[in-house]
């Protein structure tokens, strides 16, 4: 992984290098896997509004099918995305992933071979996961 902070010109001495070492230290753990509770927010809200407030009532199996998908869809289709699937915050970003995963070279038949469509079923309700927050945000907005 690249660090954004690298120290161009700077001995090992000099005060600033240990702020700089410090923050990329920090970055490496908020962009990598030891920090999974940043990267579990919205997939904890994505199950919970499975459950809870999606429009269908789905089953505790497809819950966690479709968190699978999402998160398999790099590993199964053999590309690495720009964004995590469950990482997106807008709908505008999602669909750039979205974008990725079904123009990826066999996303039909990897999709028919994982759950028999897992993942563009749970691509569909992630994005109406998205959709909900964004006018639950546009009606508070209006309530203020």
């Amino acid at each position: 992984m690249s660090k954004p902070f690298s120290a161009v010109g700077l001995s090992s001495d000099a005060p600033k290098y240990k702020l700089i070492n410090d923050l990329e230290s920090l970055w490496e753990r908020i962009s990598g896997d030891e920090c999974p509770e940043i990267h579990n927010i919205n997939e904890d809200a994505f199950e919970d509004w499975l459950r809870n407030n999606a429009e269908k009532s789905y089953t505790e199996n497809t819950v966690k099918r479709y968190i699978r998908a999402l998160k398999k869809a790099e590993e199964w289709l053999g590309i690495r995305l720009s964004v995590q699937v469950m990482d997106t915050l807008s709908v505008e970003q999602f669909r750039g992933v979205e974008s990725e995963i079904k123009n990826a070279d066999g996303f039909e038949q990897i999709n028919q071979d994982h759950g028999h469509g897992d993942l563009s079923a749970a691509l569909r309700a992630y994005l109406k996961f998205l959709d909900s927050n964004a006018k639950d945000d546009e009606d508070e907005e209006e309530g203020e």
